[in-house]
């Protein structure tokens, strides 16, 4: 009886270590100490773990989408903005990183859309308008300063949502 009781309380614990070392915040919490220290290749394994666990959590794919990004990988982290903006379409930072992406690539009328969509979205948040002038300054010289307003002025009227105004389509 002893040993019966001492092998299960072994196999108990056993479980326990194993189930912890896929716990999906321990995880994403090692990925995002990596991305702050620089850790690009470490923070993309721990990002990896993530999404293999959660195939939904949008900002496992953001912060992996930065880490293939500053090691190089644009068309991984395009990718990765791509998903994060597609399992939820209000998320202002994957619209923002996404244009930088596609700016990247020379694709600046898809840019330029995105960073429209993340100014509707949230439109006090000044990265997108920063990154929109930028772009508009590379694009055109001449018409940097002019872009941002022309396009913003087009843009349409805001609706509320829970995650904050969703420009109308």
């Amino acid at each position: 009886m002893r040993r019966a009781l001492t092998l299960f309380c072994i196999l108990l614990v056993s479980v326990q270590v194993c189930c912890a070392q896929y716990d999906k915040d321990v995880f994403s919490f090692r990925g995002r100490a990596a991305l702050q220290d620089g850790k690009y290749a470490r923070a993309i394994e721990n990002f990896n773990v993530v999404a293999r666990l959660d195939t939904a959590d949008y900002w496992n794919f953001f912060f992996r989408g930065i880490a293939k990004y500053n090691l190089g990988d644009i068309r991984g982290a395009q990718q990765d903005f791509d998903t994060s903006v597609r399992l939820d379409p209000v998320f202002t930072n994957g619209y923002h990183y996404r244009a930088i992406t596609l700016s990247r690539f020379g694709k600046y009328d898809e840019a330029l859309e995105d960073l429209e969509r993340a100014i509707g979205l949230r439109p006090g948040f000044t990265g997108p308008l920063t990154t929109m002038e930028r772009l508009s300054y590379s694009i055109s010289p001449r018409n940097a300063a002019l872009m941002p307003v022309q396009r913003l002025s087009s843009t349409p009227t805001a609706q509320s949502t829970r995650y904050g105004p969703l420009a109308r389509e």
